[in-house]
């Protein structure tokens, strides 16, 4: 599935999306990512990364 925007479209989302920071832990080695939207979960957050650590979800 693939989407297109008119420019004023993508202004107008640029500026709804809160800002952010962006950490790389290592170059890409799938086909596909993992996205994973937090705002505010703090403990939630790492203890579902550890479920999927122990899940062995990132070999997979």
């Amino acid at each position: 599935m693939s989407y297109r925007f008119t420019n004023a479209q993508l202004l107008e989302i640029e500026n709804k999306i809160p800002k952010y920071n962006k950490y790389i832990f290592f170059e890409k080695r799938n086909k596909y990512a993992l996205l994973i939207p937090v705002i505010n979960e703090g403990e939630r957050f790492i203890s579902q990364m550890n479920k999927m650590k122990e899940g062995n979800i990132f070999n997979i």
